[in-house]
């Protein structure tokens, strides 16, 4: 299949065995390497758990969190996709889990420098968790 170019790639990735941070890797590092022009292309299909796809509802939050944070990061258009109520979680969790289930002083710092598109769907994750090196 090659690098993913869009979400729903990274979904069929994965259902593949390909790990979660691999997958999600080779998208970003894709998506960086596409022409401006293309870059909206890599946003607009929805990656929704369709097909026998067996993903969690945090990592659909994230799928859509991540597109909408590049979408903003590169002035694309944000997809309609994002806003609908199976990409948002009721409680906020960190690394799939209830955040209830880490010591309050990790959740308040890293909450601190949650990038909003993922704040708003009640993720926590830290400031760079788009960087690539």
């Amino acid at each position: 299949m090659g690098r993913p170019k869009n979400l729903k790639e990274v979904i069929l990735l994965r259902r593949n065995g390909i790990p979660a941070h691999v997958a999600n890797g080779d998208f970003l590092d894709a998506f960086y390497a596409a022409p401006i022009a293309d870059k909206q292309l890599f946003l607009n299909t929805e990656p929704s758990n369709t097909e026998g796809m067996d993903i969690t509802v945090s990592s659909l939050a994230q799928y859509a969190s991540i597109a909408e944070k590049l979408a903003h990061d590169f002035d694309l258009e944000v997809p309609e996709w994002v806003n609908k109520d199976i990409y948002f979680l009721s409680s906020l969790h960190l690394a799939g889990k209830p955040a209830c289930e880490y010591p309050d002083e990790l959740i308040e710092c890293l909450l601190e420098e949650t990038p909003i598109e993922f704040r708003r769907r009640n993720l926590i994750v830290s400031e760079n968790i788009l960087e690539r090196r």
